[in-house]
């Protein structure tokens, strides 16, 4: 070993002794900055009131992604992936203004119901005036297995 080696081991030793002083010293602060306000079980929730800290730090991140993505990549929501040691776990993050991902879900189903709705009242309108498309068992099809019809002609239909 040389004396530019041992110079070099002693600096890293230092540096790495200095990198965790300082990570104590922030999770020092982060603790007492950390601050549970308020802790509430209500409909069907666990809704937890905090601010400062480590609190501060996640909600600044997750400000930081709605300014990184574009409205059209996240327009009122994030959702985040944590392994943990129950397995995966998802956090939403919604911004006030916006519906919920709940929300967007039930409005889409009610589309698709208003939807099938018509195209149903159309088959029955077709078959009682006797007009038989060729394609109106592929419809009924995807109409039980909420899919999309085939093609008409498509083989095996």
């Amino acid at each position: 070993m040389t004396m530019n080696d041992a110079t070099n081991d002693s600096r890293m030793a230092e540096l790495e002794a200095e990198n965790g002083r300082l990570r104590e010293a922030l999770a020092g602060k982060i603790d007492a900055a950390t601050m549970l306000r308020e802790l509430t079980i209500r409909d069907g929730g666990l809704y937890a009131e905090i601010e400062g800290g480590a609190a501060g730090l996640l909600a600044g991140a997750f400000v930081d992604m709605f300014d990184k993505h574009p409205p059209q990549e996240c327009r009122n929501y994030i959702e985040v992936s944590f392994g943990s040691r129950l397995g995966t776990i998802v956090v939403t993050v919604q911004k006030c203004s916006g519906k919920t991902p709940s929300a967007l879900r039930l409005e889409a189903e009610r589309q698709r119901d208003s939807v099938r709705g018509v195209l149903e009242q159309v088959l029955a309108d077709a078959r009682a005036q006797g007009v038989l498309v060729e394609w109106q068992s592929q419809m009924e099809g995807a109409l039980a297995t909420n899919g999309a019809p085939a093609e008409v002609g498509q083989a095996g239909g």
